[in-house]
């Protein structure tokens, strides 16, 4: 069955609420203040069936200007609005900004109904279907349906019926829209015995499923769905644009408010930066300036005081006081915090490009053919913009979804087919990254690596852990991975060890070098099986330790010298003489102390115990206890 959302909209007393109960037969002003003063101040509902059939949930919203905060609210999601105008008094200010309202929120289809028609004769009737003809046209709805009808006698009842009806024939259906994210704006709480706590809203993305989990924002509170109905029937899930009834358990009525949100549990973070579309209303003088101005954005029931930016007329960015559940193709609205002449507080709204987390603020404005893309450009464009922007940090299906505000299998094709063409990477991890982002990254680490050589012409290369941290930021080690995979694979870069250096590369020796490398081997020769430590080289000479390991390294590299531990080396031969003094020992056992070694060596502890790590380390002994037996090997 087809099921749609019907709003009223039209300033104080010009008779909406009188109107929606000749359609439904129901009333909604509910409370005591409403029928003690005779005015609607909070959103009201209703359903009923038109003639063919079509299910239509209603909302009628408050007229006086200090309640369009709710009208707001209640506008969100609306197929069709009623226009509601006074023939007696025609359009007046809160018409016009209801009007803007609707109008900026893009409700696909609007109907003009001018109510008291007993009241007014003829003449007058007609001077005020032209003004009303007269006020939509050059707006979206300029061939919108004026309607005559008096809600007390229910004379034009009927032809409202069959306009509505056949408005909504050409209204786009209410189908699940394949949105991962669920998200409710409440706009009513309230405690039904034997159930509990029951919140009411129109769903704007998503699907919510009986006996699942949702999460309460900003109450940060998880809680579970006991129950879901639509007009009083009982349902097993409900999804886009469908007004909905939820039993929650394990939240007060006390702990939730008109307001929150309802939203999928999984998410991770929310947006606080907006890249919009912005249009103003006709009575805001806007003046564009490089200082952000300050604003109240409103989102379903939710007013967040917000910094409006304009780089690029009509596009801005907008940073939000606090996150909020506000997606791509979302629409919203900009209140001023003092109203407008013969108007109201609205001076403008837009429709949401880009919603940005509260780590990814922009160090630079974008241009305008950047705005314009992520405006018009297809979804394969803007998904392409999106990897862009992510760059190294590269997103997964679920996540390019959010962004999209789209199905996840529809992200998952989107960035297969970008992947297809090159524009992007998918890494062990299935996150799909930017392949100019990744070129780049790769030029750093070369340049980076050639610095290193410039530097250190000695040293045969760079330590991966070191060359890793020349990157800006910190990258996931399957990223890293793919980097040096695809340097090699290029043949650009080769490995030695846990060091990288260019295949070209060829180290350096100039005189000086030259010198000290001759001095470094003379002294570890002479010093024969004791020879000296790091440090005592370094005093020897008169350099620093740090100079002195390059040139060690480098004698490593050239295999004539072995490094035994960080301040100990030795000259190839004579570590084979103290390898064969090991061997000869265990000729005539099993197993030898350390105590044996040093006896046989006439070794100090200070030579004999890294000596036998080293070969512990080199896989010729076994070490058990304070025992080493020979490795068969």
């Amino acid at each position: 069955m087809e099921q749609f959302i019907i709003g009223t909209a039209g300033h104080i007393d010009h008779g909406k609420t009188s109107l929606v109960k000749a359609l439904t037969g129901v009333d909604t002003d509910r409370l005591p203040e409403e029928k003690k003063r005779g005015i609607t101040i909070e959103l009201g509902f209703a359903h009923f069936f038109l003639p063919s059939g079509k299910k239509c949930s209603v909302i009628d919203v408050p007229g006086h200007e200090k309640f369009v905060r709710q009208m707001c609210g209640g506008a969100f999601g609306f197929d069709l609005a009623l226009l509601v105008i006074s023939a007696e008094e025609g359009i007046r200010p809160q018409t016009k900004e209801h009007f803007d309202i609707l109008r900026l929120l893009q409700i696909p289809k609007l109907i003009a109904v001018l109510t008291h028609l007993d009241q007014v004769a003829a003449e007058w009737l007609e001077m005020v279907k032209g003004d009303v003809k007269k006020f939509l046209d050059d707006t979206p709805y300029s061939r919108a349906p004026v309607v005559t009808c008096d809600s007390i006698s229910g004379r034009g009842i009927k032809g409202l019926l069959d306009t509505i009806d056949r408005e909504l024939s050409s209204a786009p259906l209410t189908t699940y829209d394949g949105a991962p994210l669920f998200r409710l704006p409440v706009d009513r709480v309230f405690m039904l015995k034997g159930l509990g706590t029951v919140v009411t809203g129109t769903v704007l993305s998503g699907k919510i499923k009986k006996g699942g989990e949702v999460w309460v924002y900003p109450e940060n509170r998880r809680v579970l769905v006991k129950e879901l109905q639509r007009h009083g029937i009982s349902v097993a899930s409900c999804g886009w644009r469908q007004r909905l009834a939820v039993n929650l358990s394990g939240v007060s009525v006390e702990e939730i408010s008109r307001g929150s949100f309802l939203i999928s549990p999984a998410v991770k973070s929310l947006p606080m930066l907006l890249l919009a579309r912005i249009e103003w209303v006709s009575s805001f003088r806007f003046e564009p300036s490089k200082r952000p101005f300050k604003c109240q954005l409103q989102f379903g029931l939710t007013t967040l005081e917000s910094s409006v930016s304009i780089h690029s007329l009509p596009y801005g960015e907008i940073l939000l006081s606090s996150p909020l559940p506000i997606l791509r193709g979302d629409h919203f609205i900009l209140r001023g915090f003092s109203p407008l002449p013969h108007y109201g507080y609205t001076i403008g709204g837009g429709e949401v490009l880009d919603a940005v987390g509260p780590k990814h603020h922009f160090c630079r404005p974008l241009k305008y053919e950047e705005f314009r893309s992520l405006d018009i450009g297809s979804l394969k464009e803007i998904t392409d913009s999106f990897v862009r922007q992510k760059g190294l940090e590269g997103s997964s299906p679920p996540e390019m979804a959010f962004l999209l505000n789209a199905a996840t299998e529809k992200a998952s094709d989107l960035l297969s087919a970008l992947a297809k063409e090159k524009k992007c990477i998918c890494s062990s991890e299935g996150r799909y990254i930017d392949a100019s982002a990744f070129e780049r990254t790769k030029e750093s680490l070369l340049l980076r690596l050639r610095e290193y050589h410039n530097t250190h012409p000695l040293k045969g290369g760079i330590p991966l852990a070191q060359w890793r941290s020349t990157l800006r930021r910190p990258i996931s080690d399957p990223l890293w991975d793919m980097l040096l995979d695809s340097l090699l694979e290029e043949k650009i870069v080769r490995l030695d060890g846990s060091a990288a250096h260019l295949k070209s590369f060829i180290p350096k020796i100039g005189m000086e070098d030259q010198e000290i490398l001759q001095k470094l081997l003379s002294l570890l020769q002479e010093g024969g099986k004791t020879p000296p430590t790091l440090s005592e080289m370094a005093k020897a000479l008169g350099k620093k330790e740090g100079e002195l390991r390059s040139h060690l390294q480098y004698l490593i590299q050239q295999r004539s010298v072995v490094k035994v531990k960080d301040d100990l080396y030795y000259p190839p031969l004579t570590l084979h003489d103290l390898q064969e003094h090991l061997y000869s020992l265990f000729r005539h056992t099993q197993a030898i102390t350390p105590q044996n070694y040093r006896e046989a060596t006439g070794l100090s502890r200070k030579y004999t115990i890294p000596l036998l790590e080293y070969f512990d380390a080199q896989q010729i002994t076994l070490r058990i206890g304070s025992v080493r037996l020979l490795r068969q090997n």
